[in-house]
């Protein structure tokens, strides 16, 4: 048996480590990821989303699939959580450059929390516990517990058995509103045109900059040759 709890009390692991070092691996065909709410900073969610980025371009029939809980109708506190996700899924769309690949999907009130890997039908990697995707969770700055099961435990065929039923279930349950999928678009537009203004100003800059220097060449060149200005 290879089953690991991972928990910061118990020592240096995180889950963080654990997802990575499975994507690392290159095993599998799909990633399908169940969270409350997907958050945490910009490096997180990027160093996550170039290791998906990696594993995908391993191969064209590679898929990923994300559930988040959508907690738009519960209460006015809670808007907040959707308003985390949006902007760390419209994060995570950009590194994984836009690769229709990737299959969001929202649940209304999801609480469950799991990470998994598969080959087809089969399950290979999972982690089930407390962590939502965010940095607290997934760094061990929280006071987690999660249980990651592997291809070598024997229980992992009734787990995946299990998993896999719930997976569609979810599927079932998915929000029809695009509303959620209205505000990433917007999200992702305003980072991009901030992006955009970004590399014109460095542009506009560096062609500034690139001026001065010839304007100083053709100065210094007539003044070698006697030239006055």
């Amino acid at each position: 048996m290879s089953i690991q709890l991972i928990n910061g009390l118990l020592g240096s692991a995180t889950l963080l480590k654990a997802l990575l070092d499975e994507l690392k691996a290159n095993k599998g065909t799909l990633v399908v990821i169940g969270v409350g709410y997907f958050a945490g900073d910009d490096n997180l969610i990027k160093e996550f989303g170039e290791a998906l980025r990696d594993w995908l371009a391993k191969s064209e029939s590679r898929r990923v699939c994300i559930f988040v809980g959508d907690w738009r109708d519960v209460d006015a506190a809670t808007v907040e959580k959707n308003e985390a996700s949006v902007r760390g899924l419209a994060v995570l769309q950009q590194v994984l450059e836009f690769d229709t690949r990737l299959q969001l999907v929202f649940i209304p009130e999801l609480h469950a929390k799991f990470y998994s890997v598969w080959t087809k039908q089969t399950l290979e990697w999972v982690s089930i516990g407390s962590s939502n995707f965010s940095k607290s969770a997934l760094r061990e700055q929280n006071i987690e517990l999660d249980l990651v099961f592997r291809s070598q435990d024997s229980c992992l065929v009734a787990i995946g058995r299990q998993l896999a039923g719930f997976i569609v279930a979810l599927h079932g349950q998915q929000t029809d509103d695009i509303g959620l999928e209205s505000a990433m678009t917007d999200v992702i537009d305003r980072n991009l045109e901030r992006e955009y203004k970004i590399q014109a100003t460095t542009l506009a800059r560096k062609t500034l900059a690139e001026r001065k220097e010839m304007l100083g060449a053709m100065a210094e060149s007539d003044r070698a040759q006697g030239i006055s200005s």
